[in-house]
């Protein structure tokens, strides 16, 4: 209620601010999405509604036939880049094959052999000042190509950066060899295993005299020793030098004449046998010292006639 006397006060309106009010852009106008009309499942027939399953199905077969009628067919060009893709992958296979096996062939080949130059004197060197012989050319020889190899011996003489071990006596006779290597306390076969035999020895015996025969037979005995100690073994059998004495000659003509039979014996037997001619190579006096040690000269030739048959049972790293 309003008290009487009382002065109606009218309401103020609200004061429009002075501030512009930010203008909207308007938005652009979007064309208004046609409905789609379904007609309802109730208003198509049995027909109308047999047809709508089965076109489906048709068009995804029509679809299929044309999907599989328009996949491209291989050219000539692209059967060619393929076959050319296998035949790489075969060879690269292949390759890496033959590469496997040829590495493997080269460590068996490059196994190291074990060489024991055996003997007397000339074996030892005499006849030099520096005792290397023909050890020090051969081994030069075998190293400026490639070959791996080791000296072995209880003995070393020589001068120089190589391999000084050897198996030479001087003065002693085959006889004394065979009971060396025999020995139950000094088998020298057994220290040092050799692979191949360089073995040059019998001057001392035709020196002394006696029967050839009978050196030829202790010969034949060494052999079998080494043989019965690894039937492996290859030996290089040496035929003794000329000297500068006409009697030796004539005796070491005959001792030579009968390794021969030896040599046919050991191979007929299966066992690797070389026997090397020594006995001509040689020119006195140009290539010796004294009637029957070489000199540094005399023992390079000897070198050369034992390198190109041990050179055909090695093979070069």
């Amino acid at each position: 209620m309003v008290k009487k006397g009382a002065k109606k006060t009218k309401a103020k309106k609200p004061r429009k601010s002075s501030a512009k009010k930010p203008t909207k852009k308007s938005a652009p106008k979007r064309k208004p999405r046609k409905k789609k009309v379904e007609t309802p499942v109730e208003e198509q027939t049995e027909e109308e509604t047999e047809e709508s399953i089965e076109k489906p199905k048709k068009e995804e077969k029509q679809k299929g036939k044309h999907i599989h009628i328009t996949l491209p067919r291989p050219g000539k060009k692209f059967l060619i880049i393929s076959l050319s893709i296998l035949v790489a992958i075969i060879l690269g296979i292949g390759i890496y094959f033959l590469v496997q096996v040829l590495t493997t062939e080269e460590e068996v080949a490059c196994t190291t052999t074990r060489i024991m130059p055996l003997g007397d004197s000339i074996t030892l060197g005499s006849g030099t000042d520096t005792l290397d012989g023909y050890r020090k050319d051969l081994y030069f020889m075998l190293n400026a190509e490639n070959y791996s190899f080791n000296f072995v011996g209880d003995y070393n003489h020589g001068t120089g950066d190589w391999d000084l071990n050897h198996e030479g006596i001087s003065g002693e006779v085959i006889s004394w060899y065979r009971t060396r290597m025999t020995g139950p306390d000094d088998f020298v076969l057994t220290r040092n295993t050799p692979d191949t035999v360089l073995y040059f020895m019998g001057i001392n015996n035709l020196a002394k005299g006696g029967d050839i025969d009978k050196y030829l037979g202790e010969l034949n005995d060494t052999l079998k020793v080494i043989y019965n100690f690894n039937e492996n073994t290859t030996i290089l059998l040496a035929q003794i030098t000329i000297t500068g004495n006409d009697y030796f000659n004539a005796r070491v003509s005959e001792y030579n004449d009968g390794m021969d039979e030896i040599s046919n014996f050991w191979n007929a037997n299966g066992k690797t046998l070389i026997l090397v001619d020594m006995e001509n190579i040689l020119t006195y006096p140009d290539d010796f010292n004294d009637e029957i040690h070489p000199n540094a000269e005399g023992y390079k030739k000897i070198a050369e006639a034992w390198y190109t048959p041990l050179s055909t049972t090695m093979t070069p790293c």
